[in-house]
């Protein structure tokens, strides 16, 4: 998660200007931003969505005085369009790379076993690529005594 900081960081190499400047200008719209919040029932940044405080009764607790309501206040917060789009874009985006890593046969150890199990025995039958040795099969990887599993990846 990046912090404010590292955004002010950001936002003041992009436009030039000290980090400084950049963080006094966002302190006051954090600022106003809580002050539009509480004061106004949220709040709408036009390409980001809404803050909405709700304040929610939790179980009564009795106390000496008599019965108390808990209350929690939480802050939703509702995504627009195009943040939500953005987000989709990017998560789909890494679930297709892991997706494709997974079909293109790698193991956890960086071997390829490939598609056909078969043609990799018949060509391990043979032994050794390199040295014609005779192969030692561990699960479904094959590795040559000398070369180990480099030349069947």
């Amino acid at each position: 998660m990046l912090t404010k900081s590292e955004l002010d960081h950001r936002v003041a190499i992009a436009l030039g200007i000290p980090a400084k400047r950049v963080a006094n200008v966002t302190d006051a719209f954090v600022d106003e931003l809580c002050n539009a919040i509480a004061e106004h029932g949220g709040f709408h940044l036009v390409g980001l969505g809404k803050l909405i405080p709700r304040i929610e009764r939790l179980t009564s607790h009795i106390r000496k005085e008599g019965v108390q309501d808990s209350m929690r206040i939480r802050l939703y917060f509702t995504k627009s369009r195009m943040l939500k789009e953005q987000i989709e874009r990017k998560w789909v985006k890494e679930a297709n790379m892991e997706k494709q890593s997974e079909d293109e046969g790698m193991t956890k150890y960086a071997v390829n076993e490939g598609h056909n199990p078969d043609k990799l025995e018949k060509a391990a039958a043979q032994g050794c690529p390199i040295c014609a040795a005779p192969v030692v099969k561990h699960g479904r990887v094959f590795a040559c005594p000398t070369h180990g599993t480099e030349p069947f990846e």
